[in-house]
């Protein structure tokens, strides 16, 4: 089985979000339309280069992807947000590669309970600290080993440690 490419991965992730907060409950709060509140009734307006014809085979994926992200080709804002998603998806500036695993937050959090536990037993090597800190709080570092977390704790000090000394 193949793994899935960048644009793949974030059109599954576009999905899963729709699911997570659909689209058609996002346009039931649209905002009136300037016309309305002036008491005249909403133009009837629709450009004749978006209207679908829903019957022709060509024009399939298209409907099927307005279905997949709950949007109507038939709303001008939905023609607007299935462009977003397509734009996002093919051309966003995302990184190559594996996301950052040890975020700022993370190496904050592993300086605090790596100095709570040489706090508790001053003056023991830091190999020993990593081995400890990684037996304790297994939740957290169990997917470590004992030199990555050594390793990450020098960058949490040059990376995080400056920020500390300003609070």
């Amino acid at each position: 089985m193949s793994s899935k490419d960048g644009a793949a991965k974030r059109l599954a992730e576009w999905r899963a979000l729709v699911k997570k907060f659909p689209l058609e409950k996002i346009n039931a709060i649209k905002p009136p339309h300037a016309a309305c509140i002036l008491g005249m009734p909403e133009p009837d307006y629709f450009p004749l280069e978006l209207k679908v014809d829903v019957e022709k085979p060509i024009n399939h994926p298209l409907v099927d992807a307005f279905k997949a992200f709950g949007l109507d080709h038939k709303n001008l804002s939905d023609w607007r947000r299935l462009m977003s998603i397509f734009a996002d998806v093919h051309f966003s500036k995302h990184k190559p590669g594996r996301p950052k695993d040890w975020t700022d937050l993370k190496l904050c959090q592993l300086l605090i309970d790596f100095t709570a536990i040489q706090r508790d037993k001053p003056g023991r090597p830091e190999t020993e600290v990593c081995h400890a800190l990684k037996k304790r709080i297994s939740a957290r570092y169990a997917k470590y080993g004992a030199s990555t977390i050594r390793r990450m704790i020098a960058i949490a000090r040059i990376r995080i440690h400056p920020m500390l000394r300003g609070i």
